[in-house]
């Protein structure tokens, strides 16, 4: 079996122009967040849980000719705070819903209907997480942002392989917008 999930992972310089944002949170919060790694940071899309190799191949094959449509497009970030309120368990870069990025989640709903994936029931909430909380921790002020913006340029089927630190992700599919 292979965890899987699709993201839109935040390219280094993008990650650098986050961190810097981040200061105000650290100074804080301190030691009563685990931050997570830069090179982790992405936009999950969708989380397909543990399948069969078979499946994994199915997706890779129905992937490449749906996603000759997208082109690459503007991801905003509304603010950085917890998630899903102040008071939450991570810190995520809340990410504003566009046209782009609904088509390519409707996209990817429908490789996993062909694929026989149950629907997601859940509202999705686009987000980057950065960190997650260790309980209890400081109240702390959100950062607004405005007129901030990441370009997403691919998307990423990845494996999450847990271990002592996390997750590793290993890149089983990758297609450029």
């Amino acid at each position: 079996m292979i965890r899987a999930f699709f993201a839109i992972p935040v390219s280094h310089q993008d990650g650098m122009r986050i961190r810097s944002l981040l200061s105000p949170i650290t100074e804080v919060l301190g030691q009563s967040v685990r931050w997570v790694p830069m090179s982790h940071w992405h936009l999950t899309l969708d989380f397909l849980g543990n399948l069969p190799q078979n499946s994994i191949e199915k997706i890779q094959t129905l992937l490449t000719p749906m996603m000759r449509e997208i082109a690459p497009f503007t991801l905003e970030i509304q603010k950085i705070a917890g998630f899903p309120g102040k008071h939450a368990r991570i810190l995520v870069a809340h990410v504003v819903s566009n046209s782009s990025l609904d088509f390519l989640f409707t996209q990817l709903n429908e490789i996993n209907a062909a694929v026989g994936i149950p629907q997601e029931t859940r509202s999705w909430k686009p987000h980057i997480t950065l960190a997650k909380f260790h309980a209890p921790h400081p109240a702390y002020q959100p950062v607004a942002l405005h007129d901030f913006s990441l370009q997403a340029r691919e998307l990423v089927l990845f494996e999450s392989r847990p271990d002592a630190e996390g997750s590793h992700y290993v890149v089983l599919k990758k297609i450029l917008f």
